[in-house]
């Protein structure tokens, strides 16, 4: 999801970063029920962040805190609060955890709509409750939803057959013009370059069923700007959406086990990756991926290859899960703006050149002892590294 920039009435969204897994699963769902919405993803190197984010919530028509125990601690989240308040902003609060306020803050939002997500018995009943919340309702196209729908409805009836070679349900070979396709029921895989190069493709649905997307399947698909992957797909192959220049945000579904080497490398619009975790990232499957803001791993991923992500110059922080065993050699080679990496006690392996060329980095280190591999790990210079680190 990008952050909205326009003129239309939009959602100023405060959160701590620690809790970024569960807050953007929650705006994906909303944005695809069509809700405006800003969040601080959209501030660009060099800006001066006060000033930009004072200026989206004076623009915004109603601010939504996301609360939890490192929001309330956060000083930045406080002042959004206190400044939202301040402008008599319509304020919606959104418990994350089982928490009461306390002193000032509780006298602050005492007075706020709020919807508790520890009440709901999983995200989409949440969302549920806070897509029809009135306070909501100014910020949202009530037409996107249905019009989506439609015109899926409208994109599966027109599915052409003759554009696609399908023997045995693996699609071998694409033939359409491009623009918006759906992949029609029954593809089991998508086959070694059947899309490639396709440079008039704008958007796929792949069907649920497919559980593996072929090498280079997508690569060199210049202006492939939306992937919709089905809950059923397991394997990534290697370089399947490389060099897709269009793609700005993914989102992996919970059963992905394998991203194979290369499979998104060089794709330079994707600033946001959302995944559960899985087995593996293979070498390079992110490098020079070099507007991606923000990974987001809230389960483990058990081995990070090879420069997976090399020259992504625009990461600015790394959060590993409990449950990442191994970190490949130089995984984030020459990401010049990472400020901060956590790495859980259960990393056992660290490849040479973790971070080289990482000369803004504190590595933050559960463990209280050196993982085998980091007498190989500094080139040059020793980083800040905190030892036995608590998030």
């Amino acid at each position: 999801m990008i952050p909205y920039e326009g003129t239309k009435p939009y959602l100023f969204i405060s959160y701590a970063h620690k809790d970024s897994s569960r807050v953007l699963a929650i705006l994906d769902a909303l944005a695809d029920l069509g809700f405006r919405m800003w969040y601080d993803a959209g501030i660009e190197a060099g800006t001066e962040w006060p000033e930009y984010i004072a200026e989206h919530l004076e623009n915004a028509a109603v601010f939504a805190a996301f609360l939890s125990p490192d929001s309330v601690a956060s000083v930045n989240c406080r002042q959004e609060i206190n400044y939202a308040i301040d402008l008599h902003k319509p304020t919606l609060c959104l418990y994350l955890d089982d928490m009461e306020l306390k002193g000032g803050m509780r006298m602050r939002l005492g007075l706020s709509q709020a919807i508790f997500y520890q009440r709901h018995r999983d995200l989409a009943s949440f969302v549920n409750e806070l897509s029809r919340a009135k306070i909501l309702s100014v910020c949202r196209d009530e037409a996107k939803e249905t019009d989506t729908q439609s015109a899926h409805a409208e994109e599966k009836a027109a599915i052409c057959m003759e554009d696609f070679d399908i023997p045995d349900g693996v699609l071998v070979k694409y033939r359409g013009s491009g623009g918006t396709v759906v992949i029609p029921q029954g593809v089991t895989k998508i086959g070694t370059m059947a899309f490639k190069g396709c440079a008039a493709l704008t958007a796929v649905t792949l069907p649920e069923g497919v559980t593996d997307i072929g090498a280079s399947a997508f690569s060199g698909c210049q202006h492939l700007k939306r992937i919709d992957l089905p809950k059923s797909l397991v394997r990534i192959e290697r370089g399947a959406f490389r060099a897709c220049g269009s793609l700005a945000t993914l989102t992996l579904p919970e059963g992905l086990r394998r991203i194979e080497p290369f499979a998104f490398s060089e794709c330079g619009a994707l600033q946001e990756i959302t995944w559960l975790g899985g087995e593996q990232i293979g070498e390079e499957a992110f490098s020079h991926c070099t507007s991606l803001l923000r990974l987001l791993f809230p389960h483990a991923t058990a081995r990070i290859g090879k420069n997976a992500f090399k020259c992504c110059t625009a990461l600015t922080e790394v959060v590993f899960s409990d449950g990442t065993s191994s970190i490949g050699e130089s995984a984030f080679f020459k990401c010049s703006q990472l400020r901060r990496a956590v790495i859980p006690r259960s990393v056992t392996q660290l490849g040479a050149y973790v971070f080289s060329c990482c000369d803004a980095i504190t590595v933050y280190c559960e463990a209280p002892s050196k993982p085998a591999g980091w007498e190989n790990n500094w080139n040059r210079k020793n980083y800040p590294v905190v030892w036995g680190y608590r998030a």
